[in-house]
């Protein structure tokens, strides 16, 4: 298939998170298709996001988009620079929709998306340039803008479309997140499309004296991946095996200066007095964290996708995660994975247990996930994306 069509992604952050690897495996599948793709990112130092994409992209605009992500239960402050961020969001951003509005012309971009914030951006300069907008979500818990208007109830969906009108298209990486999020697009043309997930080639290290190692990967500055739950389950497993040859690992980024949501991690491991046990890893290479880790336990029940658990299946390790949000749709219990009901920390103990103890059950998870994680490379994954293009394009 080849296309002369320009489209130009809008994102809110210039960094290389979950959301925007998805991005780049998008984009550079879409630049083999002969998209001419544009990129609107804000500046930052090094430009990671933007040294990523420079291989795919005609054009990276760089621009303050002002960039915003909540907790599900914010605190005082939270809440004063969300009011803040709305008011940079729908007013100052006219200087960046001019800018936008002048370079999108200048490359004829025939469709706008927007990939999980700054909603109203995207469709502002939709609407300008008299063509399509698409609109990805791709988080919940408070990390998207629609998501941060329902949780804290600022507004309702009705008023919102109205004040807002609707977008062409509407993608979201889960039908989980889609059902979470449908009634802020109502009649909006909609399409599942999961998370591309690009394999990850590791060199596993072999443990020491033959100790266990559960991982989770999760930035320790956000609190909805339930850091708490993990090391309550790593407190619990150790009170049946006092004696057991295991650690906990958790990897991600650390939050530098004051946080009270860390500082309360740390609290509660002095508190069952797992220390030895529970290890702060910080944010290393995704390869270096897999090499490292013989389970991964993931704890949110907020996941509106999930690619860790692709990304460990691909690598050969077992999973386990809540039964709710994205991770039902990645997970079959017992074939590819395990799956606890809430916060269960009996259950979550005896998972682990089990995966331990149980050679064939751990194998059987093994290639069974192996199986899995092929099935989400982009070139699966995005196969229907030109179509749903030209159908929002079409409409």
């Amino acid at each position: 298939m080849q296309s002369t069509k320009t489209i130009l992604f809008i994102n809110g952050a210039n960094t290389v998170g979950g959301a925007e690897q998805s991005m780049i495996q998008t984009i550079k599948y879409l630049s083999n298709l002969h998209y001419r793709i544009c990129v609107a990112i804000p500046k930052a130092p090094g430009d990671p996001l933007g040294e990523s994409l420079k291989p795919y992209v005609d054009k990276i605009i760089y621009t303050k988009i002002p960039v915003w992500s909540a907790t599900s239960a914010p605190s005082t402050i939270q809440k004063i620079k969300m009011k803040f961020y709305r008011l940079r969001h729908y007013g100052i951003p006219l200087m960046v929709l001019a800018r936008l509005f002048m370079i999108s012309r200048k490359f004829a971009v025939d469709l706008v998306h927007t990939n999980t914030l700054h909603t109203n951006i995207g469709r502002r300069l939709a609407r300008w340039l008299k063509v399509p907008h698409v609109q990805h979500l791709r988080e919940l818990s408070g990390c998207s803008e629609i998501s941060q208007i329902s949780i804290h109830g600022q507004e309702d969906p009705v008023s919102f479309r109205r004040k807002h009108g609707q977008n062409d298209g509407l993608i979201a990486n889960s039908k989980f997140c889609l059902d979470f999020n449908r009634s802020w697009f109502e009649g909006d043309k909609e399409k599942i499309i999961y998370n591309p997930v690009q394999s990850i080639s590791i060199k596993k290290q072999i443990s020491r004296e033959n100790v266990v190692r559960v991982s989770m990967l999760a930035n320790v500055t956000s609190s909805w991946k339930n850091h708490q739950l993990f090391i309550k389950i790593a407190a619990a497993y150790l009170q049946n095996h006092p004696q057991g040859k295991i650690i906990f690992k958790i990897y991600g980024k650390i939050p530098t200066g004051t946080s009270s949501y860390y500082q309360g991690l740390i609290n509660l491991v002095d508190r069952f007095k797992i220390s030895e046990y529970v290890h702060f890893m910080n944010s290393i290479p995704a390869s270096e964290a897999y090499a490292g880790t013989d389970i991964l336990v993931h704890t949110s029940p907020f996941e509106s996708f999930g690619r860790i658990f692709i990304e460990a299946m691909g690598c050969g390790i077992p999973v386990i995660g809540v039964a709710s949000g994205g991770a039902k749709e990645l997970i079959t219990h017992e074939y590819n994975g395990l799956l606890i009901k809430g916060s269960n920390l009996k259950g979550f103990v005896e998972g682990i247990e089990r995966v331990i103890a149980d050679n064939n059950l751990r194998e059987h998870l093994i290639s069974n996930g192996r199986a899995t994680a092929v099935g989400f490379s982009p070139e699966k994954v995005l196969q229907e994306l030109p179509n749903f293009y030209k159908q929002v394009m079409n409409a």
